[in-house]
Formats: structure tokens, sequence, C-alpha cells
């Protein structure tokens, strides 16, 4: 085989390896550039290969945007993500900042690994749109994003990242009635929904 065919045969294996995934506006990207978007304006740029799920939520007319903004954070807390995975173990805890929650995925211990096995953390706070009246609370939305969080992992988690995200995506979006939550509806409407599932 020609040394240039060996090399573009090199070249399409390495790039399905690692992940390019050709997006509907139709750039080629990879998982590891950084993504210059979060969950509010004080957040800390991400991967985007750890990003899981990034919503939008506009405030309703009436509705006071701080209030929104608790109900929001209250859902999140309160979602009963050991209800999506009852073989897995895990617990979830309100962040330090107290700005989300912080899912955390468990195995038993050893002497070789600790016994936390990675998990997801969730932020939610203001993001201004379009970067305007930044100084204030109008003309803002909520941001939520669910980031993975790999330390202490070392199995790819993605099968337990997707059941939730797609479960508590269908939850706080009212799809799913059970998960449902009536008072948040009429405070907030979800603007955008992104994440790696989506169909």
């Amino acid at each position: 085989m020609p040394t240039f065919s060996r090399l573009l045969l090199f070249l399409c294996v390495a790039a399905a390896v690692s992940g390019f995934c050709f997006e509907r506006h139709g750039a080629w990207t990879s998982p590891t550039y950084p993504l210059h978007q979060a969950a509010s304006s004080n957040a800390e740029k991400v991967a985007e290969e750890d990003i899981l799920l990034r919503m939008n939520f506009s405030i309703n007319a009436g509705a006071d945007p701080d209030s929104a903004l608790d109900a929001v954070r209250k859902y999140v807390r309160s979602f009963p993500f050991a209800a999506v995975l009852p073989v897995q173990p895990l617990t979830y805890l309100p962040s330090e900042d107290a700005k989300g929650v912080k899912v955390t995925f468990l195995r038993k211990k050893t002497k070789e690994k600790g016994s936390e096995d990675g998990g997801i953390d969730f932020s939610i706070g203001f993001t201004a749109k379009d970067d305007i009246d930044t100084d204030s609370l109008a003309g803002t939305r909520i941001s939520l994003l669910a980031t993975r969080n790999s330390e202490g992992q070392t199995v790819n988690k993605m099968f337990s990242e997707k059941l939730i995200v797609v479960a508590f995506v269908k939850g706080i979006a009212g799809e799913d009635l059970a998960r449902a939550n009536e008072q948040l509806s009429t405070m907030v409407s979800v603007e955008s929904i992104f994440h790696r599932w989506l169909e």
C-alpha cells in the first residue's frame, strides 16, 4: 500500500477513535476543544468532552428572577437521581458554592481504589441575553450546565450519565409527568436543550 494511503487510513482511524463528530452547523469538532460558554458568567471554562447537558430557561412574565432561579435549583436538588440508577450506588448533595448539585458515583473501596467513581456536577445561574444589561437582572435567563466529574473514575460511566441526563431533561421539561414540577413551569420555560444523546 502506498505511503500516502497508509497515512490517510491511519488518520481516519485516529479520528474515529478520538471522537471527532460532524455537528448540525457543519463544522468538524473534537470533544477536547475548549468550550467558551458556561452556566453563568462566573463559571470556569470546561472541556467540551466533559459537558453532558446544557439548558437555558427564560423567566416567565411576572415571575421574580431570584425566585425562578431558586426554583430551578430546588428542582435539581430534589430530583431522584438514585431512582434513575437503582443498581448504581451514588450520593447527591448541594455543591460547595450552593449553586447546584454534585452527584457522585460510588463503588466498594479497596486498597487500590477509593470509594468515589466519578459523577456529574450540575451548576445553575443567571446569564445575560446577548451580554446586554449584565449589571441587572433585566433581560436575563437561567442557564443549567451538567458536567462530567472524572475524579476517581477508572471505568467510563457514559451509560449511567446518559440515563441520568435523559431522565432529568424529561422531568424538568415536563415530559415525564411523574417528575414534572407544576410550580416551576409557571416561573420558567425551557428555551434550549443540548446534550449528546439528543435524538
